[in-house]
């Protein structure tokens, strides 16, 4: 029952599908936490096909050092052998730091924009909305009825 006068009320524009996203993000953050759920970088699955391509490169690329070096022997060969291990160590050792870093920002980014949207977004609002009471309602039909002419005739004015 509404009361005599109006009263502003919020209102939540939080549909309940918006809801039940923004509680499986807020339990995802108190699950996981902002660090881990942010900086946590790809799983060794994620990694597993790369470092199988590089096993089977430095074999390669070792054997065919070693074919290179022909009959040297001893020191020369380390020499050789190991500094083509380094090269590939290095070189994989930064792709593998590069794609970490990518897949890190690409999932910071995402997952950033989900929550934002969540939040901050139009079905994450509330807005102020005017109940009126019995009094506004009266107040707004007398005046209608008024406008209308509804007591033109009783007042003697003519339309």
């Amino acid at each position: 029952m509404s009361g005599l006068l109006g009263k502003t009320e919020t209102l939540s524009n939080v549909t309940p599908g918006a809801e039940n996203l923004q509680n499986l993000l807020l339990s995802f953050i108190s699950g996981k936490g902002l660090n881990q759920g942010l900086f946590g970088g790809p799983d060794t699955k994620d990694l597993q096909p790369f470092l199988d391509l590089f096993s089977q490169q430095n074999e390669r690329n070792l054997a065919q050092a070693k074919e290179s070096v022909g009959t040297l022997t001893g020191s020369s060969l380390g020499n050789i052998l190991g500094r083509e291990s380094a090269n590939a160590a290095t070189s994989q050792g930064a792709f593998l730091t590069n794609f970490a870093e990518q897949r890190r920002n690409a999932d910071t980014a995402k997952f950033l924009q989900a929550l934002q949207l969540a939040l901050t977004g139009p079905a994450a609002g509330v807005q102020n909305v005017f109940r009126p009471g019995l009094l506004d309602s009266l107040s707004q039909g007398a005046i209608g009825l008024a406008q209308g002419g509804a007591f033109n005739g009783l007042l003697g004015a003519t339309a």
